[in-house]
């Protein structure tokens, strides 16, 4: 009972302190009080890093998380912290949307000016309206549960954006979903 009761605790802090985050952030966006850290690094570091972070989560799923990396290293000028939580919060939300024993899979392209981070899964999916707002403040597109705050889509894309990118998602109901992230390479970020 003990163990049961302690595993409630660890997972109502773990949302509280989430949305939490994510409240002062709105907070900080809105009053356009955010400065972006901009600092040049390795995205394939930064996506096996965020990888290894929610593994555990993806195996009590027993879902598999497949990283296409590529050949060569791609280097970006991005908030390092801010885009970490982007990656987190799109892998994170592609575990809780995909059924026991499903596949995620991150793949990364690169053009002469931006790279393309595809990140898909086997999920459980979305209808068309919801796809249409799941990228708006407070919009959590799921009535049937209280685990989502809505902000976390918002935040990601006001982060993309103010790098001088773009996020995308396409799905289809109970075949899954992909998100498109586009982020300028080293060098290519307009001035800020």
């Amino acid at each position: 009972q003990r163990v049961k009761y302690a595993n409630i605790i660890l997972y109502n802090s773990k949302r509280l302190s989430s949305l939490a985050k994510n409240m002062l952030q709105l907070t900080l966006l809105d009053r356009e009080e955010i400065e972006l850290e901009i600092s040049t690094y390795s995205l394939i570091e930064q996506m096996n890093r965020v990888i290894s972070t929610q593994e555990n989560q993806a195996m009590e799923k027993n879902i598999e998380i497949e990283f296409q990396v590529p050949k060569k290293d791609i280097v970006i000028d991005g908030d390092e912290q801010r885009l970490e939580q982007v990656w987190t919060n799109i892998v994170s939300n592609a575990i809780k949307y995909t059924n026991d024993g499903g596949l995620i899979t991150i793949s990364m392209k690169k053009t002469s000016k931006e790279v393309e981070v595809s990140i898909e899964d086997t999920g459980i999916g979305m209808s068309k309206e919801v796809v249409s707002h799941i990228f708006e403040r407070f919009y959590s597109g799921r009535p049937d549960t209280s685990e989502s705050s809505g902000l976390g889509l918002y935040i990601a894309r006001i982060t993309v954006e103010e790098l001088g990118g773009s996020i995308h998602a396409e799905s289809v109901k109970g075949q899954g979903s992909v998100f498109t992230v586009r982020i300028p390479l080293a060098g290519t970020v307009p001035s800020l």
